[in-house]
C-alpha cells in the first residue's frame, strides 16, 4: 500500500520506518529527556502515537498509517486533519508543516499525560493519552475552544463561527469531512482509505492485543515489585 502513494507522488520522497528507526528520530531530535519520556510509554502503540506527531513538528509532510492506500495525488498544505468520527479527530493521515502551533499543543498533551501518570487497567488508555482522544485535545487548544468540544464540534465551529475560522486561517490549518479521508464508503471524492489491518480490534475481549498487553505489563510489575496493578 505504500507504493501508492508513490506512484500517485512522484516527486514526494516516502520513507518507510521501523519501531528502531522511530526511537532513533526521537533521540536525536527530542533529547535525552523527551526520549525518556518517549521509552517510558508500555506499549508500542502509544509510542507510535508519539512518533507521529513528533516526525510532522520536526520534519513536516504527511504522515501516514502503514495499511493506508493513497488514492489521489496529494497537495502541499500547512495542516490538514479530518474528522475520524463525532467524537475525534482522525491521525491515521496528517499533513502538517514543521513547527507547526497544532503539532506542538498534542505534543504538549500527549508529554504531560504520561509525565501525570498511567493508568494502566483503564481500557482506553491508549485512545486518551496518545491517540485520537488526546489528538483532538491538542487541536481543541490550539483553537482556543471550550473542553467539551468533540471533533464534530471543532469542525462544525470552524465552518460556522467566524471567530474560530480567523484562528483556523491564521494557523493555515484545513479541516475536511470524514468521507473524504476514507470514513464513509467509498465516495469520488475520496483521497486516501483506511484498510484497518493494523487496529487493536476487540480492546475488552479476552485475545485482544490490548488485553494481553496489559497482562504483560502486570506480570512484569509483579516480577520486578512484588505488587499487582490493583
Amino acid at each position: 500500500l505504500h507504493q501508492t502513494w508513490r506512484n500517485l507522488n512522484p516527486g514526494m520522497p516516502a520513507t518507510l520506518l521501523d519501531d528502531a528507526a522511530a526511537a532513533a528520530f526521537v533521540r536525536r531530535f527530542y533529547g535525552a529527556a523527551v526520549y525518556r519520556i518517549y521509552k517510558a510509554y508500555p506499549l508500542g502503540v502509544m509510542r507510535a502515537d508519539f512518533f507521529r506527531y513528533a516526525v510532522l513538528y520536526a520534519r513536516g509532510g504527511i504522515y501516514a498509517d502503514v495499511d493506508t492506500e493513497c488514492l489521489q495525488p496529494v497537495a502541499r498544505c500547512s495542516f490538514v486533519a479530518a474528522l475520524e468520527n463525532d467524537a475525534d479527530m482522525c491521525q491515521w493521515v496528517i499533513a502538517s508543516a514543521p513547527g507547526h502551533p497544532i503539532l506542538r499543543s498534542v505534543l504538549r498533551v500527549v508529554l504531560e499525560s504520561v509525565q501525570s501518570g498511567l493508568d494502566c487497567q483503564d481500557p482506553h488508555m491508549v485512545h486518551v493519552l496518545t491517540g485520537p482522544a488526546a489528538w483532538t485535545v491538542g487541536i481543541r487548544q490550539a483553537l482556543h475552544l471550550p473542553a467539551n468540544t468533540t471533533a464534530a464540534g471543532i469542525a462544525r465551529a470552524v465552518w460556522t463561527n467566524s471567530t474560530v475560522y480567523a484562528a483556523a486561517r491564521q494557523l493555515r490549518a484545513c479541516f475536511v469531512a470524514a468521507d473524504l479521508f476514507g470514513q464513509v464508503g467509498d465516495t469520488p471524492a475520496q483521497n486516501v482509505r483506511n484498510l484497518y489491518s493494523s487496529q487493536w480490534g476487540d480492546e475488552d475481549g479476552p485475545n485482544s492485543p490490548w488485553t494481553l498487553a496489559r497482562e504483560q505489563l502486570e506480570a512484569e510489575l509483579k516480577a520486578s515489585t512484588g505488587r499487582s496493578m490493583q
